[in-house]
């Protein structure tokens, strides 16, 4: 396999989560695949659940000091959880870098990052440990809901979306440059960057595989389910909003469908 170095984990986060959130960086911090660095974006200002965190807790401060370079803590403007990826595009914009996207309510299993970097030595495409199909049926998007219950039988494939709790490995060439434009993000799918992000790599028709082709399997475990975005905005059909409001960003900036990519 080619060495791929060091390989980069940008989060997020936000005020309600500091009590919990160095389980998660300890358990991507223990991984096995150790040559990387973890990029967390913060904000002092509120926005959605997040009631912003002015000052950092002194146990991110210690865990920072004894990481050894290996976590960074930024602040930025608070765009939700688009702060889990933008900042760092922004940063890395024109270089082909690996990066990993993560919750910071999750705890990795220690072989986690190795697997993502193991199936991206093989397909070299975007790679989920787990997702959903994406599903159209006759040149129509079905319901957000439905994707949960069809099983995926191509994989790599355009029509899957990784689910972001799980992590999603990106290679930054992957992406055009208006995936950049948050101000266009933040009013159309606030609260669904992982929509965001998907739609525009189908335009660029970057496929994605996922390691986990199941979904009814048991996923990782948690440190905090109360306070998600998907059940405060998304179970109760925000999902279906945002897709609706992607089709018709993309066909009128790009006429671009995906049902007929």
């Amino acid at each position: 396999m080619k060495n791929y170095g060091t390989i980069d984990i940008s989060m997020t986060s936000m005020s309600s989560r500091m009590h919990t959130i160095c389980q998660t960086l300890r358990s991507l911090l223990n991984q096995s695949y150790d040559d990387l660095k973890i990029h967390l974006y913060l904000s002092r200002e509120p926005y959605l659940l997040d009631k912003g965190v002015p000052e950092l807790p002194t146990d991110l401060v210690e865990l920072q000091q004894s990481a050894e370079g290996r976590l960074e803590v930024d602040y930025c403007p608070n765009w939700g959880p688009y702060r889990k990826l933008l900042p760092y595009l922004r940063n890395q914009w024109g270089q082909s870098r690996l990066v990993v996207t993560v919750d910071d309510d999750t705890i990795y299993p220690e072989t986690w990052l190795q697997g993502l970097v193991n199936a991206y030595d093989t397909y070299r495409c975007v790679i989920g440990y787990r997702g959903h199909r994406i599903n159209v049926r006759d040149g129509q998007i079905m319901p957000y809901r439905s994707w949960m219950r069809t099983k995926i039988e191509e994989n790599p494939s355009l029509y899957i979306l990784p689910t972001g709790k799980d992590g999603i490995l990106y290679n930054t060439a992957f992406f055009p440059i208006n995936v950049l434009n948050v101000a266009d993000a933040v009013r159309i799918a606030p609260t669904v960057d992982d929509l965001w992000f998907r739609w525009h790599l189908i335009h660029n028709r970057v496929p994605v595989h996922v390691i986990n082709v199941d979904y009814r399997q048991g996923t990782f475990e948690e440190t905090d389910y109360d306070s998600s975005l998907y059940l405060n905005f998304n179970k109760t059909g925000g999902n279906d909003v945002a897709v609706g409001e992607l089709q018709r960003y993309f066909t009128s900036r790009y006429k671009f469908d995906i049902t007929n990519p």
